[in-house]
C-alpha cells in the first residue's frame, strides 16, 4: 500500500537526517567552544564492587578496584579471528577479563596472583593471546597440577 501521508513535510531526505546534526553541533559548540578536537564528557569511574548486580556481598568491601573512567563493557571481552578455512583453520583469538582470572582470596587474607592481573590490561583496551595449538600451550605453561580421585570407603 502507498504511504499517502508526507512525514518529511515536502522536505529533502538528507535535510531531515542532517538539519538536526546542524542543530546538536550548534548547541554544543555554544557549550563546548568551535574546536570540536576540543570537546571533553565528564566521567564517573568504573568500580569492580564487592557486591554483586543483586546487591549480595561476595567480597571484602575493601577489596573493590576502581579505573578513572566508567566503560559499559562487561568485565570479559573476547575477539575471535577466524581465516578463510573457519573454526578448523587457524584461529586467532584475545580475551580480557577484568579484574582478573581468579577471585580467590586465601584464608589468611593474601589474593590470588590473578586476583586483579588484567585490571591495567581492560582499563587501556588491551587484550591477552589465547592459545590454542598445544605447542603453544605448553611453551607458555608455568605449571601443571594433576587432580586424583580417590576412593572414601
Amino acid at each position: 500500500m502507498r504511504q499517502n501521508f508526507d512525514i518529511f513535510q515536502r522536505r529533502p531526505r538528507d535535510a531531515v537526517i542532517l538539519d538536526p546534526l546542524d542543530d546538536t553541533v550548534h548547541v554544543l559548540q555554544a557549550r563546548l567552544g568551535d574546536d570540536l578536537a576540543h570537546w571533553r564528557a565528564p566521567t564517573v569511574p568504573l568500580t569492580f564492587r564487592a557486591n554483586n548486580f543483586f546487591g549480595v556481598q561476595q567480597a571484602n568491601s575493601a577489596e573493590a578496584i576502581t579505573l578513572s573512567d566508567y566503560m559499559n563493557r562487561g568485565t570479559e571481552n573476547d575477539l575471535v579471528v577466524f581465516d578463510a578455512l573457519g573454526a578448523h583453520g587457524r584461529t586467532l583469538a584475545w580475551d580480557v577479563v577484568a579484574p582478573g582470572e581468579s577471585g580467590f582470596i586465601a584464608p589468611d587474607g593474601k589474593p590470588s596472583q590473578h586476583y586483579s592481573d588484567q585490571v591495567d590490561l581492560y582499563g587501556s583496551f588491551g587484550k591477552k593471546p589465547l592459545m590454542f595449538d598445544k605447542a603453544d600451550v605448553a611453551r607458555r605453561t608455568k605449571s601443571v597440577e594433576q587432580l586424583r580421585l580417590s576412593r572414601v570407603n
